[in-house]
């Protein structure tokens, strides 16, 4: 979500969402997952004293409850705010939105409606404009998730032949997918992408193959550390420290592809703080991010390179396009 103003102070809400079922705690800082043993769905978000709340929690059963808490204390009173947000998960291939619903407050004076931008993204544009000192937005979403089986890497076609079917542009789909190889301020290509991208791109190597080996290398590479960056942190200082968060990681690898003519774009969502099978995810504290490769015959291929994995089935969508700005 966007908006003016600062966050700051430190009078923060409590919200709680509850179930009558038996459930267990766990949890980092001041947002705490409560599973209950049947796995359905239940999110709790606690802001502590001086601790501005976290974004986003999700756990998934067959249909899926995302919670996101948006809570601003400005610094000083002020008159008047104007506001976007794209919360509304998206309804696509791999999830279907059951149900979305969206509280402001203080209410503004006419309830903000869906819109849809460029890029098929609902988003909502509001104001309020009575003097306030706080906002708060509650999004609460249900999806469903279809997950789908991942593509086999080694049928992909070789990236050659996707770069330069690319630049031919000879269908709608492929047309669509090249508005994501250009240059852009937040991933901007350089000579030192390049090099980092070059071993795994060998001619002939199949372009998920490669995808997949630079994920790893990233995984591998960069250490996540909330601390290191802000949103207006550029690239090429995300890639000479080697630290970041999942936003920054996936425009290393947006850059990276990019550089050698691939097409790529940026996905903002939430993730499953722990799967099924136990795993911990980096990066469900808050809202997530990760990107899409364009591979024809496959379409659009998800990968998270904060976690090393292709998502499926524990990876809710909110919006994609060309990078963090546009989402």
């Amino acid at each position: 979500s966007e908006g003016v103003g600062m966050i700051g102070g430190s009078r923060w809400t409590r919200r709680l969402l509850a179930t009558r079922k038996q459930h267990r705690v766990f949890g980092r800082g001041s947002i705490h997952f409560l599973q209950p043993s049947n796995r359905k769905v239940l999110a709790y978000i606690r802001a502590l004293e001086d601790e501005p709340p976290m974004l986003c929690v999700a756990n998934l059963s067959r249909a899926s409850q995302a919670v996101e808490l948006d809570l601003s204390n400005y610094a000083q009173r002020v008159p008047i705010s104007y506001n976007r947000v794209c919360l509304t998960p998206r309804s696509c291939a791999q999830q279907d939105c059951l149900r979305h619903t969206l509280a402001i407050d203080p209410a503004p004076a006419v309830q903000p409606q869906p819109v849809t931008d460029y890029y098929g993204n609902e988003i909502r544009f509001f104001s309020v404009q009575d003097p306030h000192d706080a906002l708060a937005i509650t999004a609460v979403s249900e999806v469903r998730l279809n997950p789908l089986l991942a593509p086999d890497p080694e049928a992909t076609p070789a990236w050659e032949s996707v770069r330069d079917s690319l630049r031919r542009a000879e269908s709608p789909e492929v047309l669509d997918a090249y508005q994501f190889a250009f240059d852009r301020e937040t991933t901007t290509i350089s000579h030192q992408l390049r090099e980092y991208t070059a071993p795994f791109f060998a001619p002939g190597t199949p372009i998920l193959v490669g995808a997949i080996g630079l994920m790893r290398r990233i995984y591998e590479d960069f250490a996540y550390d909330s601390e290191a960056t802000t949103v207006s942190t550029p690239l090429d200082e995300v890639f000479r420290q080697r630290r970041g968060v999942c936003q920054d990681f996936a425009h290393v690898q947006i850059g990276c592809l990019r550089s050698i003519g691939l097409a790529a774009r940026y996905v903002s969502g939430y993730i499953v703080p722990i799967t099924a099978a136990g795993t911990e995810y980096v990066g469900a504290q808050a809202s997530h991010a990760w990107l899409s490769v364009y591979a024809p015959g496959a379409g659009w291929v998800d990968l998270d390179p904060t976690n090393n994995v292709l998502p499926s089935g524990e990876h809710i969508t909110i919006g994609w396009g060309r990078d963090y700005v546009d989402v």
